[in-house]
């Protein structure tokens, strides 16, 4: 690091112990001596670094004498006590920085650097990154205050990040900042879709829009046709039109259609600072589009894209203000998944592609014809099914919706064509109410059940009864087919799940339950499983085997149904207890409650894709919840008694239910709107279903009818991909790790290369690595920490912490989480026990003077802890520092017999002052090998180099105001006395009468306090000369004729040997100037004015200093060497000293002259502009 240090710095390193590579010093060389061996060790351990013995940085800071800092650098995440580091940080007034190299900060550093009063810096990967960031540090920590930059920008049209480049002199520098909201300006209008619906042909109808600017005024120039038909048109509207900022003007739409069409246009409004747009649509809503004007632009046909990552779809041809829905397919079109309702602005961040794979994938833009407070859907009804002599109980859709088949409590259960209402077939066998009838999965058989407690299997075209189930004792409440077909479930008042074979009636498992009548029963997506919701619990049983997996209990009363999970994962019950619960069906453990509704909850389900719950209640409420966390992301209440069912369209777009209040509702799954109303029924609604293909709805009602109705939403713009892209999965691998052995009680930091590798032609994101099973707190990541993106053919290193507490193997299984997949491995080590016990950590030889030696004889080491001897092959010593300590003897080649301890002759000589630490390492055959025992050692002076030194700033000083004053510092040796004890560096204080004197540079300006001035000087000193530095002043007209300059401490940095100083003063008279009556007056012939030029060779804003003995005008001029005056300024001044600043940055380089033009005097000073 090419620049300057601090004032006085340390370097040390730390893995699971802590190294002092060097002490406090200010010597550039030795410091980066220092640096220079700092390389990665195995090991993190944040409490080594900042507290433990013997050189934690919070042990090395407490020897400061200047303010502490800490510059905290990492690569590997590490543990701490956090509240101890702070702590001591706080008692110590010691600021704490924390770089974090190639990983985020882990929020302890964040916590410590926050709370010390540093900040952190995380990601750092480049070695421009880390020259900044320390450039940044070392302003920080000498308390530079940075530049600060203002601008005037004009109005932002769009929010988002916005960069500013700043260029001085040659160099450039960009940053980035957020537009508040205060300055980002925008034109509204509203309505925001204006409709004119019914239009007879022909016809002219007007509508008023309101346009509203926010925050600017803007100025309309016109309104323009942008895209759609000429049916529409701007009329009575006059340009230019201003709009003040916060307020509103109004504009007509006229709309002449030339036939019942439906027609859409979009006007761009052209402003003096950003556009706005009206949107219109009008004609009949039967009808189709004449010209329709939206287009998907991307993706459009040929591109490639991995699943888990990311793109933006994009369309034209509507206005930025008008709502979309957007629509993905896999299979060119034959079936579509929405993606969002909510997508406006013409472009929408499409994140994390979803599973599967396919070469045969469309995106779908699709505009609603209505503006969205009115609905946008329709539903017709088509049938009403009436054929059952009482009360319907029960309706579901053939797989293929061409029929439906109902039940009654009039013994029957009756197919109709869904096309024409009429019926189809009765099947009359069953003696008592038939509770619900289910189809199979190709929709040729029929199944229901029955209070008469069984269950009949039938031919669905024939009505003809194939097999009859008997074996329940009770009527039988639900009945469900398994996903492949193959079986049948049924749920009675017995208390009892019976799992039969479809095919020929066997029963296969018969389950009881103590909880009570079951309410609910459902198959999972595999088909492995069963779950029933009971009076108070719920239960999963194996249906394969017919073995019980989990009982669910929780709910406080009945559970009224239960769900899964689209993946099988999880399911959640709804209960008379006003809850919902979310349970995993893995390990049957509770995942979280929905809690919200004041009511009986009657329904809970989840969407297609798995990432919500919609929940129906007696309270008249619907409710949206976040399937991740159970977070309630909407209310919604239209529905004025009981909502009974929920259901979900099939691409998870739109909600069904139906209520007590004798109507059906269509919802927007999205945004909670109402498409559209179903009213037609007489009773209270108990059931509402979607066709398979979500074009009908099913209603069924008390009013012991069921009626059909087509549904259709106002949708009047679509547009697709004009060709297929792909969806291609990224391919990533990975392996098991085995990271050997490491010794019981310790730790072992491996970097595993190239672990997990991108073998695809894709780049791939990495977001996340868990280590999970038994022994997963013996293992952690010390840093290749995702999330990061791994190129094609190329592969990331991660290490990895074993950390074992006995002897033995131990495994843990690694999940690496993958934009598109997951990766499972294993992860072992094996803990062994030491051969080797380490007696001291650490041998402190305390403090030693310089140039001298102690020796610790018979140290104490290590002891064998085998059975058997222990052959040390060899010994030796290691750095920081392997220079100052040595072995006498006892080392090199050991044989240690069993319990036997190795000691050892060791000497500390140092050749400086400072502390310092080294290793001692034995080598042995054996897992930990080398042990390592840490030296410590502090280099002080003698007694005898301890002496005082006196410094004299030299005789009195006789001077003229407004001369240079050149005051030097002088040791003065004594017998006996030398100056290569002192350091280079020099600190001294300095203060003077704040009037009389102005130092000048390269002294800093100082501070003033009261009518003293302060400074404060750090420089080299003068090499091989008693002279330490030459210190310039100015002299000036002030309160006396005389000034002393005092010097008020004086010391050296303490890299070598402390010296004590006896400090001195000076007094300089101004022989020109007398007192008289307490006021300074010149002498007789001195010099009216004194004028003084700095610097000289002048920059652009050189300083002019002024001492006035009149109060008078002064012109100040500029002349270059033909005479000519290039610069001038005039001004009244009052008696006294005055400092100005002249503008010279438009004067050329070359030589001038400033003429000081007064009352009384002419002066003139030549300087060189460079």
């Amino acid at each position: 690091m090419n620049y300057r240090l601090g004032k006085v710095n340390a370097r040390l390193r730390f893995d699971n112990l802590n190294y002092l590579n060097q002490d406090f010093t200010t010597d550039r060389a030795l410091l980066l001596n220092a640096i220079t061996p700092l390389t990665p060790q195995s090991g993190t351990d944040y409490d080594a670094a900042f507290l433990h013995s013997m050189a934690g940085g919070l042990l090395v800071t407490k020897k400061a004498k200047h303010s502490k800092f800490i510059v905290f650098l990492t690569d590997g995440q590490g543990s701490g006590t956090e509240s101890t580091i702070i702590a001591e940080a706080l008692k110590q007034n010691c600021t704490i920085y924390c770089v974090a190299i190639g990983m985020a900060a882990p929020p302890i550093l964040k916590n410590i650097s926050s709370t010390t009063g540093g900040t952190y810096y995380e990601n750092i990967t480049s070695k421009q990154d880390i020259e900044t960031v320390y450039r940044t540090i070392l302003h920080l920590a000498q308390s530079s205050n940075p530049c600060e930059v203002t601008w005037m920008s004009s109005p932002s049209c769009s929010p988002g990040n916005r960069t500013i480049e700043l260029q001085w002199n040659t160099a450039i520098t960009k940053s980035e900042y957020l537009i508040p909201n205060n300055a980002l300006a925008s034109l509204t209008t509203s309505p925001s879709l204006a409709t004119f619906t019914n239009r007879i042909p022909l016809t002219t109808s007007d509508t008023v829009i309101t346009i509203s600017a926010k925050d600017y005024d803007f100025t309309v120039t016109d309104i323009q046709l942008k895209y759609g038909s000429p049916s529409f048109s701007i009329v009575n509207t006059s340009f230019p039109m201003l709009i003040p900022r916060n307020t509103s003007k109004s504009c007509t739409v006229r709309f002449t259609p030339v036939d019942s069409s439906i027609q859409y246009a979009t006007f761009e409004i052209i402003t003096n600072i950003c556009s706005g747009y009206i949107s219109v649509s009008g004609g009949f809503p039967t009808q189709k589009m004449a010209n329709p004007t939206i287009k998907i632009t991307h993706p459009n046909g040929g591109e490639v894209f991995g699943v888990g990552g990311d793109t933006v779809i994009t369309w034209d041809g509507i206005s930025p203000t008008d709502t979309v829905r957007l629509e993905y397919s896999t299979d060119s079109g034959k079936v579509w998944t929405v993606l969002t309702d909510k997508a406006s602005g013409l472009k929408y961040p499409w994140h994390s592609i979803p599973k599967p794979a396919s070469d045969k994938c469309k995106i779908k833009v699709k505009l609603n014809q209505t503006s969205s407070d009115s609905q946008t859907a329709t539903a017709e009804m088509l049938h009403t099914l009436r054929g059952h002599l009482s009360e319907v109980n029960s309706v579901e859709w053939s797989p293929d919706g061409s029929r439906v088949v109902t039940t009654g409590d009039d013994n029957t259960a009756i197919v109709w064509s869904a096309y024409t209402g009429a019926k189809i077939v009765t099947f009359s066998d069953h003696t008592s109410r038939v509770r619900k009838a289910v189809w199979n999965i190709d929709g040729t058989k029929i199944a229901t059940v029955s209070d008469d407690r069984t269950a009949i299997l039938w031919s669905a075209s024939s009505g003809a009864a194939i097999i009859t189930l008997t074996g329940h004792t009770s009527r039988v409440i639900d009945i469900a087919w398994s996903p492949d077909g193959t079986k049948i479930a049924t749920a009675g008042d017995d208390q009892r799940v019976m799992i039969w074979s479809a095919t020929d009636g066997t029963r296969l498992f018969s389950n009881y339950s103590f909880g009570g009548k079951y309410r609910s029963l459902k198959w999972s997506p595999d088909g492995t499983r069963i779950a029933a919701a009971s009076d108070y619990d719920a239960i999963i049983w194996n249906s394969l085997t017919g073995a019980k997996l989990f009982t669910y209990q929780g709910h406080t009363n009945t559970v009224y149904s239960v769900n899964w999970s689209p993946d099988g994962s999880q399911i959640v019950t709804a209960g008379y207890d006003k809850i919902a619960i979310v349970w995993s069906a893995l390990d049957g453990k509770k995942v979280f409650d929905l809690i919200g509704h004041k009511s009986l909850v009657l329904a809970a389900k989840w969407s297609p894709d798995g990432s919500r719950i919609v929940t129906g209640c007696m309270d008249s409420t619907m409710m949206l919840w976040s399937s991740a966390d159970g977070t309630n992301l909407q209310t919604l209440k239209e529905h004025t008694s009981y909502i009974y069912s929920v259901e979900w369209s099939k691409d998870g777009s739109k909600l069904l239910t139906a209520s007590f209040d004798s109507t059906a509702i269509v919802w927007s799954a999205y945004s909670g709107e109402v498409l559209c109303r179903l009213r037609a029924h007489t009773s209270v609604l108990t059931n509402a279903f979607w066709s398979p293909d979500d074009s009908h709805i099913a209603t069924l009602s008390n009013d012991s009818s069921v009626k059909i109705w087509s549904f259709k939403e106002g949708i009047f713009q679509v547009d697709e991909s004009d060709s297929v892209f792909r969806v291609i999965m990224p391919l990533s691998a990975s392996r098991n790790i085995d990271l050997l052995q490491c010794l019981v009680g310790s730790a072992k930091d491996s970097v595993i290369d190239r672990i997990i590798e991108n073998t695809g032609t894709l780049p791939i994101r990495v977001d996340s690595i868990l280590i999970i099973g038994a022994d997963a707190s013996l293992f952690s990541i010390v840093s290749g920490m995702p999330p990061y993106i791994i190129q094609p053919g190329s592969a990331e290193s991660v290490e990895y912490r074993f950390s074992p507490k006995v002897e033995g193997v131990k495994t843990a299984q690694l999940q690496i989480h993958t934009q598109a997949d997951t990766l499972f491995q294993t992860i072992r080590g094996e803990g062994v026990l030491p051969s080797v016990e380490i007696l001291e950590n650490y041998i402190d030889f305390g403090r030693v003077p310089e140039n001298s030696i102690k020796d610790t004889l018979q140290a104490v080491t290590i002891r064998n802890t085998r059975a058997i001897p222990l052959i040390i092959t060899n010994t030796y010593h290691s750095g920081p520092n392997d220079i100052e300590f040595t072995t006498l003897s006892g080392g090199g080649l050991i044989n240690l017999p069993p319990g036997d301890t190795a000691r050892l002759n060791l000497r500390f000589a140092p050749k400086s002052s400072g502390r310092t630490s080294g290793r001692l390492m034995f080598e042995y055959d054996g897992i930990g090998s080398p042990a390592t025992v840490q030296l410590f050692g502090e280099g002080v002076c003698g007694v005898n180099s301890r002496q005082d030194y006196s410094v004299s700033l030299g005789a009195d000083i006789p001077a003229v105001t407004g001369a240079v004053v050149n005051v030097p510092i002088v040791v003065q040796l004594q017998a006996g006395q030398t100056l290569d004890v002192l350091s280079k560096r020099v600190y001294c204080v300095m203060s003077f009468d704040a009037s009389m004197l102005l130092p000048l540079e390269p002294l800093p300006i100082g501070q003033i306090i009261g009518n003293w001035r302060v400074v404060k000087i750090e420089a080299e000193r003068i090499a091989n000369s008693d002279t330490l530095l030459i210190v310039p002043f100015l002299t000036m007209l002030g309160s006396d004729s005389m000034v002393i300059l005092r010097i008020d401490s004086l010391y050296f940095d303490d890299g070598v040997c402390q010296v004590n100083i006896q400090a001195d003063s000076v007094q300089i008279t101004l022989i020109d100037v007398c007192v008289a009556g307490n006021s300074p007056r010149l002498l007789a012939g001195a010099p009216i004015t004194r004028i003084t030029l700095m610097p000289n060779p002048v920059q652009d804003n050189p300083i002019i200093l002024l001492s006035l003995t009149e109060d008078t005008p002064v012109t100040l001029s500029i002349f270059n060497s033909l005479g000519q005056v290039v610069k001038s300024m005039e001004d009244n001044f009052t008696r006294g000293n005055h400092q100005l600043t002249i503008d010279a940055v438009d004067v050329p380089a070359g030589m001038y002259s400033l003429r000081l033009t007064t009352r009384s005097e002419v002066k003139v000073v030549q300087f060189i502009k460079r």
